[in-house]
């Protein structure tokens, strides 16, 4: 790919109907930019180009495939379905459900359940992808829901709807509704990632002023699979922040815990799920290889092992 260059799918801008909310502020689609602003402090383009939006300087355009227009037509269906359940009398689809006013100052916080109910938020999922991978690539836009759901206190219980389209993801142009490819899980668990999103909205509106605007780049357009390819890297790119998120979590709650159980003399803690173990310290033995190689010279290769390694990519978060 070209150096400067923005690569983005063919594109259609939608109705402005539909962008409305967006320039008020940020919903659930940026849970993944703001994550990553809060484990590394770096604006990324997108999340640049989204507050240049919010603050009017650009203008909202949205773009979309084939395979948005696929979770449409799955939404639609699902829709309809509910519809005709009693169980899901008064169900409403997409509906705005906002922080109050004061919360932030610079922006809107909201988001667009796809279904609502006095007892449900359910948000849909039409993918190829199965339903634990699922709720990993979408934990963020999930913790987002959480987050905005327990601000307004509202008692219900939130839903993945997962519905199967690995059987026509390269053909989804012959897709029927078929209920049978439907299911419901319970979401929780949320906690930590619903306190980074809130740190990562904090830090924006503290320093909204001094964000400089988003220049526009030259723009090329993508084939299918490259699309597909970047939906992956997308996919990982949150999944390493999340991993990153974790390993800082854990880093503070390992000081703690050790002076904790050093100063009350305690060596080991169970769960049913984990043992925690008290090191003492202590000093670490281990050759120095520039040391020996000067002693012996030419030798030092005979004493080395070499194993082969097989081709691999290396995965580092630019932070």
């Amino acid at each position: 790919m070209e150096n400067g260059k923005t690569a983005i799918l063919p594109q259609q801008t939608l109705d402005k109907s539909f962008l409305s909310n967006k320039k008020l502020g940020f919903g659930s689609s940026d849970a993944s930019d703001i994550l990553h602003y809060a484990a590394t402090g770096i604006i990324n383009n997108s999340l640049k180009r989204r507050i240049s939006e919010i603050k009017g300087e650009i203008e909202r355009k949205e773009i979309f495939s084939k395979y948005f227009d696929l979770g449409n037509k799955v939404e639609s269906d699902v829709f309809d379905y509910f519809n005709n359940n009693e169980k899901w009398q008064g169900v409403k689809s997409n509906p705005t459900n906002a922080l109050p006013p004061d919360t932030f100052v610079n922006f809107t916080v909201y988001c667009h359940i796809d279904f609502e109910t006095e007892n449900l938020w359910v948000e849909l999922k039409a993918t190829k992808d199965d339903v634990e991978t699922t709720l990993k690539k979408y934990q963020g836009q999930l913790a987002w829901h959480s987050l905005v759901k327990d601000e307004l206190e509202k008692d219900c219980s939130l839903h993945l709807a997962h519905y199967d389209t690995s059987d026509i993801y390269t053909t989804p142009e012959i897709y029927e509704f078929d209920v049978t490819k439907l299911s419901f899980h319970p979401i929780s668990n949320f906690v930590d990632t619903q306190r980074a999103i809130h740190h990562g909205l904090h830090k924006l509106d503290t320093e909204w002023e001094t964000i400089e605007a988003y220049e526009e780049k030259e723009v090329i357009y993508m084939s299918e699979s490259e699309t597909r390819e970047v939906a992956a890297m997308n996919a990982l790119e949150e999944a390493l922040l999340m991993e990153k998120q974790a390993a800082m979590i854990k880093s503070n709650i390992r000081i703690g815990l050790l002076a904790n159980m050093l100063s009350r003399g305690i060596k080991t803690i169970k769960t049913p799920n984990f043992t925690i173990t008290a090191k003492d310290a202590y000093v670490r033995s281990s050759i120095d290889s520039g040391k020996v190689k000067s002693l012996i010279g030419d030798e030092y290769e005979s004493y080395t092992k070499k194993t082969s390694v097989k081709p691999s990519i290396q995965i580092k978060l630019n932070s």
